[in-house]
């Protein structure tokens, strides 16, 4: 499977800043904030009155900022045979997490702090393959 990445675009950089603000709007400013938020939503009709399209995607946008943060990553625009989506990256061995999509295969299915799991799980992995590849 091909891979590209490419810097975003105007319109897809304004988007993330969108998102994120509205993450700031709803005082998503940790990672368990941002999980307890996704269950909130997940389990009830929308509490905060957004749609889920738009939950998936600010809760990715937040996961992705918070693990570009704590991780060193960029926001890149990732295209492979699944299709094209904003995603962070980083070194080494071209780290790949793309966390709208993530969050999105959560949405219907997972346990509460589901988010929780897979931000320590990222932020793990990337660790250890950063640490392999240090040794």
């Amino acid at each position: 499977m091909e891979q590209t990445l490419s810097d975003p675009n105007d319109s897809e950089v304004e988007w993330l800043a969108k998102l994120l603000e509205i993450a700031d709007v709803l005082r998503l400013d940790s990672i368990s904030e941002v999980s307890s938020f996704f269950d909130s939503e997940q389990r009830s009709s929308s509490p905060s009155g957004l749609d889920p399209n738009t939950v998936i995607n600010v809760v990715g946008a937040k996961v992705g900022e918070l693990l570009a943060r704590e991780l060193d990553l960029r926001w890149q625009v990732v295209t492979d045979d699944f299709g094209t989506e904003l995603g962070v990256v980083g070194e080494p061995n071209s780290i790949v997490i793309c966390p709208m999509s993530s969050v999105g295969q959560r949405w219907k299915s997972s346990a509460p702090g589901e988010i929780q799991r897979f931000v320590t799980s990222a932020l793990s992995s990337v660790r250890e393959i950063r640490g392999r590849s240090a040794g």
